[in-house]
């Protein structure tokens, strides 16, 4: 297998980026740098983000909840858990559950 067969399997398993070594030069390396700095940095925000949604979620005293397209329940909020049995929730379900 290829370097760059290789570089392309990494990519589909969940790399972000990848160097050739016979790509190696002043303009590859820092750019590649740049980008992986620059991933981490939206990362990092993005977790930061999601806890201030999760902090905010959980201190509202209504109940909260959140579907995809397919009406399958993605999230429920502590004040929507505290109050309701466990079960699974759909959207017709969890709205009829609410608080």
């Amino acid at each position: 297998m290829g370097d760059e067969d290789l570089a392309r399997q990494a990519v589909q398993r969940g790399a972000q980026d990848y160097l050739l070594r016979n790509h190696l030069d002043g303009y590859s390396l820092p750019r590649a740098l740049r980008n992986a700095i620059d991933r981490k940095a939206a990362d990092d925000a993005l977790f930061l983000e999601r806890e201030r949604a999760q902090v905010t979620l959980d201190s509202i005293g209504d109940a909260v909840v959140s579907t995809d397209v397919a009406g399958n329940v993605t999230y429920l909020n502590l004040r929507f858990r505290s109050r309701t049995p466990r079960r699974r929730f759909t959207a017709a379900t969890a709205a009829s559950s609410a608080p």
